[in-house]
């Protein structure tokens, strides 16, 4: 059976986990959206102020056996036919309801943005703090390390002492039961 290798983890900085944890996290992710939605919401009001025109044109060729559309008879004469129309229209009493409705899209859009602004300060403060704790217990092991090290070296000094007569065993297995894990 093949060994497979494995290939070593690159050591990432604090800035790199951040812009990782921005870029890939959902609630930014969704943050985002709602920004660009609220914007869009934003222009759509603006828009609505404007008048409205709109064209539809359309066409057709009849052949064969068909109706005519003036006599309603039938008939088997080819028909080229064609339609038009335009339509306008534009709203003359809401212009103080549509100046309200984009002056609060506005502040939604703002808000939007400064809700975007915010996921991304809360995740980065979440990886720092992750960060800091990693940190933190890296320092406590270190600490530990050296307070076990400490009793073992006690314990060779008290079993010295009692060996020596200076100190009854009683010290000695105290010593020990503290040392213990």
């Amino acid at each position: 059976m093949p060994l497979l290798g494995a290939n070593a983890q690159q050591k990432w900085t604090l800035q790199q986990c951040v812009e990782y944890a921005i870029s890939n996290n959902i609630s930014v992710k969704q943050a985002d959206l709602q920004e660009r939605v609220d914007k869009l919401t934003l222009e759509q009001s603006v828009m609505s102020q404007y008048p409205r025109v709109s064209s539809q044109h359309s066409t057709g060729y009849q052949f064969g056996r068909s109706i005519d559309p003036a006599s309603n008879q039938f008939t088997t004469n080819r028909i080229l036919f064609a339609n038009h129309g335009l339509d306008a229209g534009v709203d003359l009493f809401n212009w103080f309801s549509k100046r309200n409705t984009i002056e609060a899209n506005k502040l939604l859009a703002q808000a939007g943005s400064s809700k975007f602004e915010k996921a991304k300060s809360d995740i980065a403060l979440n990886v720092a703090n992750a960060y800091l704790a990693a940190l933190l217990n890296k320092e406590q092991i270190k600490v530990s390390e050296v307070q076990v090290n400490q009793s073992s070296e006690q314990v060779v000094n008290i079993a010295k002492q009692v060996a020596a007569g200076a100190l009854p065993e009683l010290n000695l297995a105290e010593m020990q039961t503290l040392s213990l894990p």
